[in-house]
């Protein structure tokens, strides 16, 4: 299904194409099946805006993660433990394939430039260069789960109203949509048999290289003390293969996405 969003000043004023379909994985039709949650200073700093809001605090947030969540990693650490659940409906597991030679390479790199190595990026912080762990879930996604809600009578009023739409609970559905921008940057190795394995399908893959560093204000290349800020903005993840068909695995797309907040919110109104 073809959608457009409606043109803004961020984006030189344009607007642009968004597809939707039913699908495994995101609007972008991706499966990267990535389980990350948000940093804990985002969520203590909503609960900051008022008594209302202490439930969004990061120790009563990491409860309902825990009580959700079905963990499979092996022989987990204390501190693991703290920060996860093992007995929810919401399935976790560590990537089912063996590293392969790139990724190796790319761990030893990022320690001998001191660069820390993170085996959670759920748990006590988020900063660091390691690997994902994966789930699976069901749901409408941005565009679809808002919808679902206002055809069923719950969101704003007058946008209800205007569409002929009953209004059983006023809510501002579809308000303060937030965007994280991202580019695609497509790297390949000059050995083409870097790996264990040079042929893969896309399917027996998600995403699984993960790095999470602080931007810097003059557009430098990261260096070392931007890994260390344990208050990261910018998330760098590779899948290791082209989408879709069988590929040399020396050749993939490497995607960055700034999580910063935007400045400026969005909103989503139905429209018959």
């Amino acid at each position: 299904m073809s959608s457009i969003v409606d043109p803004t000043k961020e984006v030189l004023n344009k607007g642009f194409p968004y597809a939707r379909a039913k699908v495994i994985g995101g609007c972008s039709t991706v499966n990267g099946m990535i389980y990350i949650r948000g940093q804990k200073a985002d969520y203590d700093l909503w609960a900051a805006q008022g008594p209302e809001y202490k439930i969004w605090d990061y120790e009563h947030c990491l409860e309902a993660f825990k009580a959700v969540e079905n963990n499979s990693r092996k022989s987990p650490d204390e501190e693991f433990k703290k920060y996860h659940g093992f007995n929810g409906l919401l399935n976790v597991q560590d990537s089912s394939n063996d590293n392969y030679d790139i990724l190796k390479d790319i761990y030893k790199i990022a320690n001998n430039l001191g660069i820390p190595y993170n085996n959670d990026f759920n748990g006590v912080k988020q900063n660091g260069v390691g690997e994902y762990q994966g789930e699976v879930i069901i749901c409408g996604g941005t565009i679809n789960s808002p919808q679902i809600l206002m055809l069923s009578g719950i969101g704003p009023k007058s946008n209800l109203e205007e569409n002929n739409i009953k209004v059983r609970k006023e809510l501002p559905v579809g308000r303060n949509l937030l965007e994280h921008p991202e580019c695609c940057i497509t790297a390949k190795v000059s050995v083409p048999n870097c790996t264990s394995a040079s042929q893969l399908h896309y399917s027996s893959n998600g995403l699984e290289l993960g790095m999470f560093y602080k931007s810097d204000i003059n557009g430098k290349v990261p260096s070392q003390k931007h890994f260390l800020d344990e208050r990261p903005n910018i998330q760098f993840y590779g899948p290791k293969i082209l989408l879709g068909q069988k590929v040399d695995i020396s050749s993939a797309p490497h995607e960055p996405v700034q999580l910063e907040p935007a400045r400026e919110l969005g909103k989503l109104s139905y429209s018959s």
